[in-house]
């Protein structure tokens, strides 16, 4: 099975920028130490991890990725991490005003949670890009059979 005909597989690799800063709080905070400041991690992981089994199943079910265009696509996977980096945003804020997230010691303000709105930009860009990129091949004519 390739990647792109599974439509949960792709969301959850839609988080593949949170891995870098997971590895670098890990290389400079060890877990034991500050427990607390891996909670933004966990709850990343885990919603978009459910996001995509969700996603999953219901293509399972309904079987639309195989069925819907390039846009479609786009625009389904846009909208699911969109609705699953809000979820994380929402919870992890929550779970901060109870005092469950540490930061490393310092403020939210450093946190990779404050790049997930502006990688919901950057992924409509890039699909908009994408969308406009198959638009424009798929209007080429076959090389050598252009007008004579």
């Amino acid at each position: 099975m390739k990647l792109t005909q599974s439509p949960g597989w792709c969301l959850v690799l839609m988080g593949w920028w949170i891995v870098p800063f997971f590895a670098g709080a890990l290389a400079s905070h060890p877990i034991y130490r500050e427990p607390s400041s891996y909670v933004p991690f966990a709850v990343a992981f885990v919603i978009l991890g459910v996001s995509g089994f969700i996603l999953e199943r219901l293509n399972g079910t309904r079987r639309f990725w195989d069925r819907f265009s390039v846009r479609k696509r786009v625009e389904l996977l846009v909208g699911a991490y969109a609705l699953s980096a809000i979820a994380i945003v929402f919870l992890v804020v929550v779970l901060d005003s109870w005092g469950w997230v540490g930061y490393f010691g310092g403020d939210a303000g450093g946190s990779f949670g404050l790049l997930f709105f502006p990688s919901i930009l950057a992924y409509l860009v890039l699909g908009a890009t994408l969308v406009a990129v198959v638009a424009l091949v798929r209007r080429q004519p076959p090389r050598g059979k252009g007008p004579s």
